[in-house]
């Protein structure tokens, strides 16, 4: 027996299809402050970041395992406004 589908799904479907396709046509577009519509792309008044040197490792901080500590004692030392014990 053939599989009939009714006017209102048919029309929902139609309707997801139209939404999925606008939201994956609208990602690729740009929008705001930098689409500037008839302006040549190599102008350069456009603002820009300097380009500067910045190691891989810049900001990089090791830890390693420490021994056992009371909890207690760990958690006054960095509550703030309470003396160290």
């Amino acid at each position: 027996m053939p599989q009939t589908t009714s006017f209102a799904s048919t029309r929902i479907r139609i309707f997801g299809i139209a939404i999925a396709a606008s939201l994956t046509l609208g990602a690729c577009s740009e929008t705001g402050a930098r689409a500037r519509l008839g302006e040549p792309a190599a102008d350069p008044a456009i603002a820009s970041r300097q380009v500067r040197y910045q190691p891989v490792l810049a900001g990089f901080t090791g830890f390693r395992p420490v021994g056992p500590i009371d909890w207690g004692r760990s958690n006054q030392r960095v509550a703030p406004g309470s003396p160290v014990r």
